[in-house]
């Protein structure tokens, strides 16, 4: 519940006007003053303005994606893993759609970028994810599993491991996994933003020796810092930057 309730607030949109209309009450009820009033709706409105702008929205993200630059297939750093881990993120399981169409951005990207290492070098890659979402008529990994076979992927190479709601979770259930067992270097493919966070989780357990390859590098385009019209595009990548701002101060902090 307080997860769900996050991330409905991180929405500069959601804050924005839950923050209007606090004023808005505290001013009403002679609380504060006529003159703060206007001035804190000002700033939240221009807080709102930037959100929507793309080059704010690239500039809040961008500094926690530079700390993990792209590792290219043909680097050399990850060829010696024996193993590829795919982290979840999110599929629509809906009727009619492409398969390509059923997947977040995140998941996308994870996806297909894995297949293209499997391609440029044969390796056996796990897909984890349990039943989350508000679907739990399936489980993410089968999804998984089975999109990498339609890019190619040899499903004998494919260890589906149909546990875990969130990466704590996902890596507990991998650790458990025989497959684990037998991994001696592991290549983790999930979104540059959740690097930090990743590097903590795994630094903190009894892991073995691994390689983080970001994918979702978002911000490290060549940005215009012209205004314009709001984005709705530049509000979800606001959210999201929000977001992942969130989890790394809650990170820092250990709460």
């Amino acid at each position: 519940m307080i997860n769900e309730f996050a991330h409905i607030l991180v929405s500069p949109i959601n804050h924005s006007l839950v923050l209007i209309g606090i004023f808005s009450l505290l001013k009403k009820f002679n609380i504060i003053k006529k003159m703060t009033h206007r001035y804190s709706v000002g700033v939240l409105l221009l807080w709102l303005y930037l959100c929507s702008q793309p080059f704010f929205s690239a500039w809040l993200i961008s500094s926690i994606e530079k700390a993990h630059p792209p590792i290219t297939i043909e680097n050399a750093a990850w060829h010696s893993a024996d193993a590829i881990w795919v982290l979840g993120c999110g599929h629509f399981n809906a009727e009619g759609l492409p398969s390509v169409s059923k997947w977040n951005n995140c998941a996308l990207q994870r996806l297909v970028h894995s297949a293209q290492m499997y391609r440029y070098k044969p390796t056996k890659i796990i897909v984890t994810g349990g039943r989350f979402g508000s679907d739990k008529s399936f489980s993410y990994a089968s999804k998984a599993k089975a999109f990498l076979v339609e890019l190619g992927v040899n499903s004998n190479d494919i260890i589906e491991i149909n546990q875990g709601s969130n990466t704590q979770e996902e890596f507990y259930h991998l650790q458990q996994h025989p497959s684990y067992q037998l991994t001696e270097f592991l290549a983790i493919v999930s979104s540059a933003s959740h690097g930090k966070r990743l590097k903590a989780l795994v630094a903190s357990n009894d892991v073995k020796p691994f390689i983080f390859i970001p994918v979702e590098h978002n911000g490290l385009g060549k940005i215009s810092y012209l205004p314009g019209f709001p984005k709705l595009g530049a509000l979800e990548e606001s959210r999201r930057a929000i977001y992942v701002w969130m989890a790394n101060i809650k990170l820092v902090l250990n709460i």
